[in-house]
């Protein structure tokens, strides 16, 4: 293309300004991208971690709650059969108790 006699040759093989940009840009921005993937996968293995740990603590609990919760049905089951007449006046005096809030708070 010519314009006022002269030539503009723009060099095919990419060593133009415009093309050296682009390759610094292209350059930064795949940097910037491989930095943010390596800190997302850091953040995904932190996260995994402490949710592997927390489910081991729940289920660490639950068992827990389960032996005490079996302790507990032994011992009440103890109780009754060596009191059984002071285990009924209990579970009437409970039942007594728990029937009054129960009828108390219909009435509201």
């Amino acid at each position: 293309m010519e314009t006022n006699g002269k030539t503009n040759y723009q060099p095919i093989d990419g060593s133009s300004d415009g093309a050296k940009k682009t390759e610094q840009v292209s350059s930064t921005a795949h940097q910037a991208v491989d930095r943010l993937a390596s800190g997302a996968h850091r953040t995904v293995d932190r996260l995994s971690a402490a949710a592997g740990s927390a489910i081991g603590s729940l289920s660490q609990g639950r068992e827990q709650v389960t032996v005490k919760g079996s302790e507990l049905v032994d011992e009440v089951r103890n109780y009754v059969q060596a009191n059984p007449l002071a285990s009924i006046g209990i579970a009437a005096a409970a039942g007594f108790i728990l029937s009054r809030i129960i009828g108390s708070s219909e009435a509201e």
